[in-house]
């Protein structure tokens, strides 16, 4: 097997074919693996990123029952040594050989299940949060950082479940206001494989695979660290909207625009330029798409720009990577089911386009030199997280 292309042809097959791939070698060993939970759980218990809406409980939802599952997102901007782990060129590799050439880094994610009371994750897809106007496909990286077994909440999936499409959800138990999404038709839950794996290990599955788990009844805490890559963005309007995306996470999104207002914006930009390279194309290609549809009535205007963006000269905007860029005996009970009766929070594996997308959205079709100062102010207010989250 080449470097480039990691996976055998069978391992392949089987990924495209169930929608999920098990990979039982350890990615993350010795040292390594033993640095790599001390940084996420100093970051988590720490509350690192909290203030700017990228540290908080994914668990959190109107009239929830309180079982929590702290999540936050690119902890590699808080702590550089997260990009320097072996498995990042591993994951590159590997997404490649899935979605194509064109694939790259997206975000980084780190979830925890607390012992005895961490929360369930509602069956979801992790492609439901993108946005049809600017469609991402995507692979999810999970590794286990502790053991993940039956008691504390391994992964479980929907064999074949990534070839049916996006399929309905809802805000997670169907509540007004919550922070994740959950899947409420279209798929038997009664299907499902349950795969512990232990630390170190990998799961690969893929942006439309159904997945989910129990809550972590175990004396230990479950923790994982998630890779994502996507491919560039494409309009994908005959999937119809995505409603579900439009409250989901409200209250960290607001938190977070507070923060950019207020002066965050500054300290956020020197950390994506004191970050690593993956980062600084997410970065550019986020502010590059964003840039190209302000100027849209201005084609030779957003040439230049993308030229400057890039670094490649007065290149074509479709130019450059084009973007920026979570066992068969097991008790099914313990599932979540699709029902009313679902409590359980979200593995967000996607919520970093989350907020970048709901960011894209309202103004955006109107050109703010012809605003009025008060629609200026409201622009600035509804798209301070305009900014990759």
């Amino acid at each position: 097997m080449s470097l480039d292309q990691p996976l055998t042809p069978d391992q392949v097959a089987k990924f495209f074919r169930q929608g999920f791939l098990v990979i039982e070698e350890p990615q993350i060993v010795g040292q390594e693996l033993e640095r790599c939970h001390e940084i996420l759980m100093r970051l988590i218990e720490q509350g690192v990123g909290r203030k700017e809406g990228r540290n908080f409980d994914l668990a959190a939802r109107s009239g929830g029952e309180g079982f929590p599952s702290p999540q936050m997102v690119r902890p590699s901007l808080y702590a550089a040594e997260l990009a320097g782990l072996s498995c990042r060129s591993t994951a590159l590799a590997l997404a490649k050989q899935l979605l194509g050439p064109d694939a790259s880094f997206a975000l980084d994610n780190t979830i925890l299940k607390p012992s005895r009371n961490g929360g369930p994750t509602p069956w979801h897809q992790d492609e439901a949060y993108n946005d049809p106007r600017h469609y991402q496909e995507q692979v999810s990286f999970w590794i286990a950082i502790t053991d993940s077994t039956l008691e504390n909440g391994a992964m479980a999936y929907i064999p074949g479940s990534h070839l049916s499409g996006i399929l309905p959800h809802r805000l997670h138990g169907g509540s007004a206001e919550a922070n994740s999404i959950e899947c409420c038709e279209g798929f038997e839950p009664s299907t499902a494989e349950i795969r512990p794996v232990p630390a170190g290990a990998m799961i690969i599955h893929h942006g439309r695979t159904l997945h989910g788990a129990s809550g972590n009844k175990s004396d230990s805490s479950r923790l994982a660290y998630i890779l994502i890559y996507k491919t560039p963005p494409k309009p994908r309007i005959e999937l119809g909207e995505f409603p579900w995306n439009q409250q989901v996470g409200k209250s960290s999104r607001m938190q977070r625009r507070r923060w950019l207002l207020r002066g965050g914006i500054f300290p956020e930009l020197l950390r994506f330029l004191r970050s690593d390279r993956d980062a600084h194309r997410h970065f550019i290609g986020q502010m590059r798409r964003r840039f190209f549809k302000s100027l849209g009535a201005s084609p030779v205007l957003a040439h230049g720009l993308h030229g400057i963006l890039t670094h490649r000269g007065a290149s074509a905007p479709n130019g450059g990577d084009g973007r920026c860029g979570d066992q068969r005996e097991a008790e099914h009970h313990e599932l979540p089911g699709r029902d009313d009766k679902i409590d359980a929070p979200i593995e967000r594996l996607a919520i970093d386009h989350v907020h970048q997308d709901q960011a894209q959205s309202g103004a955006e079709t109107e050109a703010v030199g012809h605003a009025e100062c008060a629609r200026e102010d409201a622009f600035a207010r509804e798209h301070a997280d305009d900014l990759p989250a």
